[in-house]
């Protein structure tokens, strides 16, 4: 189970109500509001069992595992 994760796309209308709920869970998130194939703002949460560092780009976000050792 060392390497579960998860990523959840938030439509932009929903974040008010769901950015609090997941952060409380230890989602992170960079923030930036993308654009679906139909136009459609949603913001990415990333949640995994191992510490993380998120990059953001302008085509998406990388998800880089941080090494504590």
């Amino acid at each position: 189970m060392d390497k579960a994760a998860i990523q959840v796309a938030v439509e932009e209308e929903k974040i008010p109500k769901l950015d609090e709920f997941y952060k409380k869970h230890d989602f992170i998130t960079t923030g930036t509001i993308r654009k679906n194939s139909f136009g459609r703002g949603y913001v990415d949460y990333f949640w995994s069992v191992k510490r993380m560092e998120l990059i953001d780009l302008p085509n998406g976000t990388i998800v880089k595992p941080v090494n504590l050792e």
